[in-house]
C-alpha cells in the first residue's frame, strides 16, 4: 500500500508569480500528487493545505482495522484528559 502523499511549492511570496506559475506546471507534469503553493508569512494557499491533510487523515483512519481505531480514540481521549 502506498501513503497518501502531498506537494508544497513553499515560499511562493519570493519568487515573481511568472516562476511559480512555472513551476506548478513542471510540476503537475511529473508529479501524481496534488501540489498547493503556498507562503506561511503572506497566509496563502495554508487553508486549502490543511483542509486537504484533514481530508487525507480522514480517510485513512476509515482504513483502519476496528482495533486500530478503539486505540486510536482511546490514545486521543488519555492525551486530551492530560491536558
Amino acid at each position: 500500500m502506498t501513503k497518501p502523499e502531498v506537494i508544497a511549492l513553499t515560499k511562493i511570496d519570493t519568487v515573481p508569480e511568472s516562476t511559480v506559475k512555472q513551476q506548478l506546471e513542471h510540476l503537475r507534469r511529473v508529479a501524481k500528487s496534488p501540489i498547493y503553493p503556498i507562503s506561511a508569512p503572506a497566509h496563502l494557499g495554508i487553508l486549502e493545505l490543511l483542509r486537504r491533510l484533514a481530508e487525507m487523515v480522514e480517510q485513512q483512519k476509515a482504513k483502519q482495522a476496528p482495533v486500530d481505531k478503539a486505540m486510536y480514540q482511546q490514545s486521543r481521549d488519555w492525551l486530551i484528559a492530560d491536558n
